[in-house]
């Protein structure tokens, strides 16, 4: 089943930014958990990075449109660049995509969040598997692009999942048949 990393990042938000974050690792057997706790100072600058990075990814999801190949042209599907006139390119949306990743790591590298990240990797091996799951009440905190933490070079095998802090666990099959 794999280590679960439960990131509760509580009511935090990029402005205010969060200063009570609490992780809990949970044992793959279940047979414990250790707990950290941190902050993570105010990020404007990664909010509005992200911002960026996403418009600009819609203008040029935009600009390009998938049409199929005639019939007899073979399998597939072809990119085809329209004629729109754009102030957007793919060389300037990469360099954001690294900016954004920078950012977000120089973030989460914070000392008052680095025993977080410190206690993670002494706990973890590179084969692990392991279930990272960041809870925020700030929809825009949750749609950071957390799989971008360089923990996760570290950790080939570890997947993320974002929540809300309120929530009800889904109704099994096996429930909902009694």
């Amino acid at each position: 089943m794999g280590y679960r990393v439960l990131l509760k990042l509580g009511q935090g938000s990029w402005d205010a930014g969060c200063p009570n974050v609490l992780m809990q690792l949970h044992s793959p057997d279940g047979s414990g958990t250790s707990q950290v706790t941190g902050s993570l100072p105010a990020a404007t600058g990664l909010g509005l990075l992200h911002e960026r990075w996403q418009t600009n990814y819609l203008g040029l999801q935009r600009n390009l449109t998938l049409r199929r190949k005639p019939a007899g042209a073979g399998p597939g599907i072809e990119i085809d660049e329209e004629d729109n006139i754009t102030h957007l390119s793919i060389k300037e949306f990469e360099q954001l995509g690294n900016s954004l990743k920078k950012q977000l790591n120089l973030w989460l590298s914070v000392n008052s969040f680095v025993e977080i990240d410190r206690h993670l990797r002494m706990r973890l091996n590179i084969d692990d598997e392991v279930r990272l799951i960041v809870e925020a009440n700030d929809p825009k905190v949750r749609r950071l692009p957390w799989h971008l933490w360089n923990l996760f070079d570290a950790y080939p095998s570890a997947e993320v999942g974002l929540s809300a802090l309120d929530y009800v666990p889904p109704v099994t099959l096996a429930k909902a048949i009694r």
